[in-house]
């Protein structure tokens, strides 16, 4: 941790890289689009100003939801404008592939674990003009981070980092952005910290209180405005109202092509009791088929193991990139990687038939 936090210190110290204010007002302008008048939109653009002229390495905190890509877009139009290259990663291939969004190549893309091999194997050269934007960096553990801060300080790259300490929880050990905040000094770590996710600023502003610990202020303020549901009974009738209430969300806004819904539990085994409610909901909606095949899984964190029906409809995460033998054309390339939902087309004896988000479908074998 104190390794992490010297390097990052220097690094930040370095500001040989930073951009100028014309630079950055010229990038911004050629995003008309973007609205950066408004109270978040000028959070936006504090931020964008922060990073640009920053040193060698910076960071962001950024709540769920509060356009971080958007902001990402001017500053990568800068630094290309600059003549600088600019490469994407994330915890997850999913996650580095929204980087493209901010108009990142998407052949500069990659999951960390990607990034640090094709670095260590000499395949990825970076230099003092290349900048490597890291998207939600607390996911990341210190041994992985430290390991990125090494090969910044070797090889002189720009290094900016966004993420929410409170969204996730790091997958390897180490509190990052906690560290990375004494490192650079609070100040120097700007913060956005509403939210465009919801439409109305009374749910963004309850949303904020979930994320700060105001949960009774929260959980009152629902009430008092009727979007509070308070079950009678224990916890399998919770559980069922949750996927019953699911459905009518659904149902209710089927011609709303942009209508997304979540759902959010405390713990794996309650996110997992939910999901096989909804799972039967959407069956019942003639989403989903009957069972085909029982497969061992276990959940994220390795600590239960259970029988996974499958059947076509449902939907799958890829945890590693994976090849598949595509259906239109019978020849062999990646159907998805690690982070990648894809939907069961049909179930064999020898494997799965899946469909992309692109639409194209390809067989799976189990041993795949």
């Amino acid at each position: 941790e104190q390794r992490l936090i010297e390097t990052a210190r220097v690094g930040a110290r370095d500001h040989s890289a930073a951009l100028s204010r014309k630079a950055i007002a010229a990038a911004v302008a050629s995003f008309p689009e973007i609205d950066f008048t408004s109270a978040h939109g000028r959070a936006q653009r504090r931020i964008i100003d922060q990073l640009g002229t920053g040193g060698r390495v910076g960071l962001a905190i950024g709540v769920a939801g509060s356009g971080k890509s958007t902001l990402l877009k001017p500053l990568v139009r800068a630094w290309q404008a600059d003549g600088r290259v600019v490469h994407g990663i994330a915890l997850a291939w999913r996650q580095s592939d929204d980087l493209a969004e901010a108009g990142i190549a998407a052949a500069n893309t990659r999951a960390v674990t990607a990034f640090l091999r094709d670095l260590a194997r000499g395949k990825l050269l970076l230099g003092r003009k290349s900048v490597v934007v890291v998207d939600e960096v607390g996911l990341l553990g210190t041994r992985q981070l430290n390991t990125i801060m090494a090969a910044q300080a070797r090889m002189g790259f720009q290094l900016v980092m966004i993420g929410d300490p409170r969204q996730m929880q790091a997958v390897e050990a180490g509190p990052v952005i906690e560290l990375l905040r004494r490192a650079l000094g609070t100040d120097k770590v700007p913060e956005l910290r509403t939210s465009v996710r919801q439409k109305v600023e009374e749910e963004r502003e309850t949303v904020l209180m979930f994320r700060n610990g105001q949960t009774e202020e929260a959980v009152r303020r629902k009430d008092a405005n009727g979007t509070l549901q308070i079950v009678p009974g224990g916890y399998e009738e919770a559980v069922a109202r949750v996927a019953v209430l699911w459905r009518e969300r659904r149902e209710a806004n089927r011609d709303r092509p942009d209508f997304s819904i979540s759902v959010s539990a405390p713990r794996n085994a309650e996110a997992h009791d939910i999901s096989l409610a909804i799972r039967q909901q959407r069956r019942t909606m003639g989403g989903i088929g009957p069972d085909r095949v029982m497969v061992k899984a276990t959940d994220g964190a390795g600590e239960r193991e259970y029988e996974l029906a499958l059947a076509v409809g449902d939907r799958v995460r890829l945890f590693r990139r994976t090849n598949a033998k595509f259906t239109e054309t019978g020849t062999v390339g990646n159907i998805g990687r690690n982070g990648s939902v894809l939907e069961i087309v049909e179930v064999a004896a020898a494997g799965l038939t899946l469909r992309n988000a692109a639409g194209r479908e390809g067989a799976v074998t189990w041993d795949t």
